[in-house]
């Protein structure tokens, strides 16, 4: 039953972090690292597996442009397929040896810690670059930002890269405004969380399918539903900067402990 609890709660926190700046996969391992005991590569498939409720949250609150882009009813609508489908290629060419590369680092738990804490950091300073500015508002994005933005999605895979973030800042930096950057980063999502889903399925993942992950999937889902529209409009307000890399303290701090401790 404790168990049950416990990734009801990190569903639950999956479903509120992941529209924000910040790396829920990050949080999310190093909760199950540190807190629950899990095995780095573990932690890692498991909130890569949680990403399926708030992909499905955004599915549901994104149905109308989801609809309007598979209908390609207009010109923008059809260089916005394009665009997805051009990001989702390059997610995969870069995600998949960053989440092989990770499986790799992952079972050695102190370089572990060092490497997430550094990727975290990575992230508030690239948070704190990506100031929202006047810009795009509402074009559909070029084939070469789509490759680009595929390519940086595929990095998050690596836990403490915030996907969002990463890629939000990539926008905002080229000149898209604060709302349209969430939009575009956001619809992005929906296939790049389906397919890292997938992938740890298809090779295997160290966690089995089970009933506590399904509780947390829709533990997320539900938070994820309640939580999206207010979220979204307190991102477009704070920089989470200063968080992200404070989480990135904390995990270096504890990479330093466990290496003095060895000695």
């Amino acid at each position: 039953m404790a168990e049950y609890l416990e990734f009801f709660f990190l569903g639950l926190l999956q479903g509120v972090f992941e529209w924000l700046p910040i790396s829920s996969q990050g949080i999310l391992v190093l909760s199950l690292v540190l807190l629950l005991g899990f095995k780095p590569s573990e932690a890692a498939d498991i909130s890569i597996l949680l990403h399926l409720g708030t992909c499905l949250a955004a599915m549901i609150y994104f149905r109308r442009d989801i609809v309007k882009i598979l209908k390609r009813s207009s010109d923008e609508d059809e260089r916005m397929l394009f665009f997805l489908l051009v990001a989702s290629s390059a997610t995969v060419i870069s995600g998949l040896p960053t989440y092989l590369f990770f499986r790799g680092v992952g079972s050695q738990g102190e370089a572990f810690l060092g490497l997430l804490g550094g990727a975290l950091i990575i992230t508030g300073l690239a948070q704190r670059r990506g100031e929202p500015r006047r810009g795009i508002s509402s074009k559909a994005p070029s084939l070469g930002t789509g490759l680009l933005l595929g390519l940086l999605q595929g990095l998050s895979a690596l836990p403490g890269l915030s996907r969002s973030g990463i890629t939000i800042s990539a926008l905002l930096l080229h000149g898209f405004e604060g709302e349209e950057a969430l939009r575009i980063s956001y619809l992005s999502s929906i296939p790049a969380s389906l397919f890292a889903s997938l992938g740890v399925i298809l090779l295997g993942g160290s966690i089995p399918l089970g009933p506590h992950l399904l509780t947390a999937a829709m533990a997320s889902l539900i938070s994820a539903l309640i939580t999206i529209g207010s979220l979204i409009r307190i991102s477009q307000r704070v920089n989470f900067s200063s968080f992200c890399i404070l989480m990135g303290l904390v995990s270096l701090i504890s990479f330093i402990l466990k290496f003095i401790i060895i000695l």
